[in-house]
């Protein structure tokens, strides 16, 4: 935890109401270190303080210049929204005019407005709020439809570049440094099975069938917040917001919302996807986006839901080989354990396509 004078002494920089605060430390998240900063004097006042992660977002600036535009431009587009039912956060400046505050430790800090009396789920629990996240994630993308994709920073180039992602995990296998191939034989074997396939898919999208987009590119259900009546009010951790498809943010969502078991389950046999789940989120999904979709954007949802099953797969494989430099461990085989869901999951996925073809066709 950080000395009480030295969150003092940052939080003095801002543009803020009062100094009269409580500051508590936030266990959610992976990548920054976050404080909720609650405003004694003023209710519903309080605010987000985080350290920036410059390991992962090395230029900072660009970060914020992006960030504080997508804010802006949503809020501009919500006081016109006729049912209002969707909120932003605020970039709150410091009293220089900067979007952070960079300290004595060389360490960046940034504060956000809190949205007071929301809170979010860890995982889709019914069809209710699987409608929820589908809807906001829908709004969030028709919000900034009309936002020119070159005007947003991009913060980590080549996420969701299979191709490039593909030589990364050749490389690493050729290399196994860490003498793990041998344990991952048949992991390995289901990667270049399926690889052709979904590479296509890759080129498909490169080549420009569907436009690119301002879009999230984390749509985990974590990042959406929900008001006391569990209606879906914002989304949330906008650092990856940046020129992408549609079909990676429903495709990953999908990933992550629709299976019925946790990223690192030991038994397979709970890894399977719930319909019911896909089907309201699809819904929700199209009823604020069908608008300004295209009929290739519709037409690959489905496929977009194995292709980015395949692609984070590939990548926890391929940290596996590497020595786990990516993602945080609990033991040797976690990434190992991780694949292996992936790749239930995406049998699981190509067995329900048609299934969840029609369900599409249905809605659209």
């Amino acid at each position: 935890m950080y000395a009480k004078a030295h969150l003092q002494e940052i939080l003095q920089h801002f543009k803020i109401n009062a100094l009269d605060v409580k500051v508590e430390a936030m266990n959610e998240g992976h990548i920054h270190n976050s404080l909720k900063v609650l405003n004694k004097t003023a209710k519903n006042n309080d605010y987000l303080l985080q350290k920036i992660n410059q390991s992962v977002f090395q230029n900072v600036e660009k970060l914020m210049v992006s960030i504080d535009l997508v804010t802006k431009h949503i809020s501009e587009k919500i006081e016109d929204h006729p049912e209002k039912d969707i909120f932003t956060f605020r970039v709150i400046p410091t009293k220089a005019g900067a979007l952070f505050y960079k300290d004595s430790q060389n360490s960046y800090w940034r504060l956000y407005s809190f949205l007071p009396e929301t809170h979010s789920f860890q995982k889709i629990e019914s069809p209710e709020i699987a409608f929820e996240c589908g809807k906001i994630l829908g709004q969030f993308i028709n919000l900034l439809s009309d936002l020119p994709v070159e005007k947003v920073y991009t913060s980590i180039p080549n996420f969701h570049n299979l191709a490039m992602r593909w030589e990364a995990f050749k490389k690493a296998l050729e290399e196994n440094a860490h003498n793990r191939a041998n344990l991952a034989n048949a992991q390995i074997d289901f990667a270049f099975q399926k690889i052709e396939k979904l590479l296509n898919f890759h080129h498909y999208i490169e080549a420009g069938f569907v436009p690119k987009r301002v879009t999230h590119n984390d749509t985990k259900c974590n990042n959406v917040l929900f008001d006391k009546k569990n209606k879906a009010v914002a989304l949330v951790d906008l650092d990856t917001v940046m020129s992408g498809s549609v079909l990676f943010d429903f495709g990953d969502a999908i990933r992550t919302g629709a299976n019925t078991a946790e990223e690192d389950e030991k038994n397979l046999g709970k890894v399977t996807l719930n319909l019911n789940l896909f089907k309201s989120y699809t819904q929700g999904f199209l009823k604020t986006t069908q608008s300004i979709l295209t009929q290739n954007e519709i037409a690959h949802l489905v496929s977009s839901t194995q292709f980015m099953t395949f692609l984070i797969g590939l990548r926890f494989l391929t940290d596996y080989l590497s020595g786990d430099i990516y993602y945080k461990t609990s033991y040797a085989a976690h990434n190992l354990t991780r694949v292996k869901v992936q790749w239930k999951l995406l049998e699981e996925l190509e067995k329900n396509e048609k299934e969840m073809k029609k369900i599409v066709n249905a809605l659209k």
